[in-house]
């Protein structure tokens, strides 16, 4: 059971994510609260946003006070039935996840989703509202994230493994690097670039030009999630 809802500084509804288990929940949650009516209380359909905005409302006045006044935000809240709910800010919007987990790993996954949302979106993070490729490619990242979490040593680590091959295949491949880049540079926008090449999620060679900015080892570890994220939506499309 567990969600993501990003909300914006007039604490309107811009993103939200739930898996089927809390999707259900809300949708009962808002049948309680007197927002639904039987019909409308389907679990298996996304609630409506101003739905969501009602429930939530009073969870975001009092994380808004204790931020803006007593510079005391919270950081995490247990509730009942297991139910823990993690807080985040950043530029004013305010990110929430809520969940069975324990606290500890809800707090790395909405860590690594507004890294995620920095990426796709830079400092325009109400574009997610209405671009539905980014939205789509924030959850598929959260998505691949969560499954590799618990089966890739790398992303628990948030490193990535190096693959080991004799010096004939490493300068065979970071030539066809270069042999890459330089056709990039046949295009006036794309003369500091990078060709990276990746197994799977092991790290093979790399080949930068003179005037590209060194890649820092995050940027490593979200380009590697980002291809493996592509790798598994072609694969779910087979």
């Amino acid at each position: 059971m567990e969600g993501i809802l990003v909300f914006d500084q007039t604490n309107d509804l811009i993103y939200h994510n739930f898996n089927e288990a809390m999707r259900e929940k809300m949708s009962k949650q808002a049948y309680d609260l007197g927002l639904l009516d039987e019909e409308s209380a389907c679990p298996t359909q996304e609630l409506n946003s101003n739905v969501l905005i009602q429930i939530f409302s009073p969870l975001l006045a009092s994380q808004r006070i204790m931020m803006c006044q007593f510079d005391n935000a919270y950081t995490s809240i247990q509730m009942d039935n297991n139910l823990n709910v993690v807080f985040d800010e950043f530029l004013g919007y305010i990110f929430l996840e809520i969940s069975t987990k324990e606290v500890d790993l809800l707090k790395r996954e909405l860590g690594a989703f507004i890294a995620f949302t920095k990426y796709i979106c830079g400092p325009n993070i109400f574009s997610i509202k209405s671009d539905a490729s980014k939205v789509e490619h924030l959850t598929e990242l959260i998505l691949t994230y969560r499954e590799l979490y618990a089966v890739n040593q790398g992303v628990l680590m948030e490193a990535i493994e190096q693959l080991l091959v004799n010096v004939d295949v490493k300068n065979t491949v970071v030539t066809a690097l270069q042999a890459a880049t330089d056709r990039l540079k046949q295009d006036p926008h794309s003369q500091r670039s990078h060709s990276l090449l990746f197994v799977g999620s092991k790290f093979l060679a790399r080949y930068s030009t003179r005037q590209a900015q060194e890649l820092a080892a995050v940027d490593m570890f979200f380009l590697n999630l980002l291809c493996q994220m592509h790798t598994r939506c072609s694969e779910r499309q087979r």
